[in-house]
């Protein structure tokens, strides 16, 4: 589940668009998902995608500490 989450944030984090010149961006929800893939039995892949989402991330580039990502699925 942790490696979802992961990978849910990097790939939202990537479809964001700017918000008047600040450091805060809103996810684009006509153009964003979160997708998985589950292994059952080692024979197949379950494979599904959540498409109601929201969000902002938080750039600080004076600081990385300062960095952060809020999502909704």
């Amino acid at each position: 589940m942790k490696t979802i989450f992961i990978v849910a944030v990097v790939s939202l984090t990537f479809a964001t668009t700017a918000v008047a010149q600040s450091n805060v961006w809103q996810l684009d929800p006509a153009h964003s998902s979160a997708q998985f893939a589950v292994r059952h039995m080692g024979i197949s892949t379950v494979r599904g995608t959540f498409t109601k989402l929201s969000g902002t991330t938080h750039y600080d580039p004076a600081d990385a500490k300062n960095d952060s990502v809020e999502v909704t699925i």
